[in-house]
């Protein structure tokens, strides 16, 4: 960051970011917030997507187990 650091035309000591400094900084969290909104929206939609096939899968799975599920309360 030593490169990115100018002298500030009236004060006499210390040096101070640059422009170029900033607009990488704001670029940088740009760039990372786009990203991260992306993958959310992906995972969303994975989730979503594997929520589904499992209760699929258990709703099979529960017919297949339990064949007298059917039958409680016939014996009344």
């Amino acid at each position: 960051m030593q490169t990115h650091q100018e002298l500030v035309k009236g004060v006499t000591t210390g040096s101070f970011p640059s422009p170029i400094s900033y607009n990488l900084i704001f670029l940088t969290a740009t760039l990372i917030s786009a990203i991260s909104i992306t993958l959310v929206m992906i995972l969303r939609r994975r989730i979503k997507q594997s929520l589904s096939t499992l209760k699929l899968e258990m709703d099979a799975s529960n017919m297949k187990q339990d064949p007298r599920r059917n039958e409680v309360g016939k014996n009344d």
